[in-house]
């Protein structure tokens, strides 16, 4: 499926695309997400603490306490060690990508058999599916850019690729004579 351009005025139709593409966290939406995050630990702490924390009643907020601080609580420390990780975050070129988050090398674009988009209920990013049938999705939530800037390099990467194995084939016909 291919998307169309985001600008589609005549004098960007023609525009040259970079050769590579940067993608960074978004302070803001990491800062926003992280705030979310503290207060629903806050809460889970109040609960234990306040009025009704070591009554029988309490045993209900004793449980949602301990949901309240466990699950926000790991992905505080989870975005927080995200933060440290080397610059750019996402890496995209004519030969393919690398996300730093994952436990993945380098993957070509000769791997990749679809990218898609993907939104989920708290997340989005594309879908990758390699040729291996293993997958190799990046979550654009926390990082600049949209997952539409991601599919379209990836469309004209194709393309080019694709231009290129022509001229390739082309070369090698006009060899052979």
């Amino acid at each position: 499926m291919e998307f169309q351009l985001f600008n589609t005025k005549p004098s960007a139709r023609g525009a040259a695309q970079p050769d590579s593409l940067d993608f960074n966290f978004d302070r803001l939406k990491v800062v926003s997400h992280l705030v979310i995050l503290a207060a629903l630990v806050f809460f889970g702490i109040a609960a234990i603490v306040g009025p009704s924390g070591g009554s029988e009643e309490g045993e209900i907020s004793w449980l949602v306490s301990v949901i309240l601080i466990s699950m926000p609580g790991y992905l505080v420390v989870r975005l927080l060690l995200e933060q440290r990780l080397e610059r750019p975050i996402l890496r995209l070129t004519q030969e393919g990508f690398f996300d730093r988050r994952q436990d993945r090398d380098w993957v070509s674009w000769p791997e990749v058999e679809e990218a898609s988009p993907k939104r989920q209920l708290l997340m989005r990013g594309v879908k990758i599916v390699l040729s291996d049938g293993s997958r190799a999705d990046v979550d654009m939530t926390f990082l600049q850019g949209t997952p539409r800037q991601v599919i379209e390099f990836i469309q004209q990467a194709a393309r080019k690729a694709e231009a290129r194995n022509r001229e390739d084939a082309d070369e090698d016909e006009t060899a052979d004579r």
